[in-house]
């Protein structure tokens, strides 16, 4: 019993990286034909806020003009704080202490992403995601070698992975129009 309560005691310090846990999240994403539901609500073709809400409830916290789902994993992006666009949302998969900032979500998002009926978690090794979802043409950024992007029927990815590129640790998704970041 004592050595039991040890190991309990001793894995409360283990790190898992900078400070997001492993909790379920409860998010349903779900990308066919260039259409994004959220939770089985269709977010509009304009990507308002207002849709995103509708979908994933209110965030918890903002920084830097992002809205922040910590208990999700997820974190939206308008072109300013004014616009009422989402220009990009980001699933956060796994701890990368090079990608965590302030407006890190503070939970890994452990719920379904469904892209064109293919299930995308953080195991997808990049290769994987090629042959799941070849109509999105996924190629090398010139900037970093471990980022790739994509883009089909309006919607881009950027999929972020490890140094293997055996894990997925962000999954960027915007919606390629007139308000869109050039990429």
């Amino acid at each position: 019993m004592k050595s039991l309560f040890l190991l309990y005691f001793l894995s409360a310090f283990h790190n898992h990286g900078p400070s997001l846990s492993h909790g379920r999240t409860e998010a349903m994403i779900h990308i066919h034909e260039g259409n994004l539901s959220l939770n089985g609500i269709a977010v509009d073709e304009k990507w308002s806020r207002k849709s995103f809400i509708a979908g994933l409830g209110p965030h918890e916290r903002t920084d830097s003009g992002i809205d922040i789902y910590d208990s999700k994993g997820i974190m939206l992006w308008r072109e300013s704080k004014k616009e009422d666009e989402i220009t990009e949302f980001m699933i956060v998969f796994k701890n990368d202490p090079k990608h965590t900032y302030s407006y890190t979500a503070k939970t890994l998002f452990t719920s379904k992403v469904v892209i064109e009926g293919k299930e995308i978690n953080g195991y997808t090794t990049y290769a994987e995601l090629k042959k799941l979802l070849p109509q999105y043409n996924f190629e090398g950024n010139n900037i970093n070698s471990l980022s790739h992007r994509g883009i089909y029927k309006k919607i881009y990815m950027y999929a972020q992975h490890d140094e293997s590129l055996q894990h997925l640790i962000f999954l960027a998704i915007g919606l390629d129009d007139d308000n869109s970041w050039d990429w």
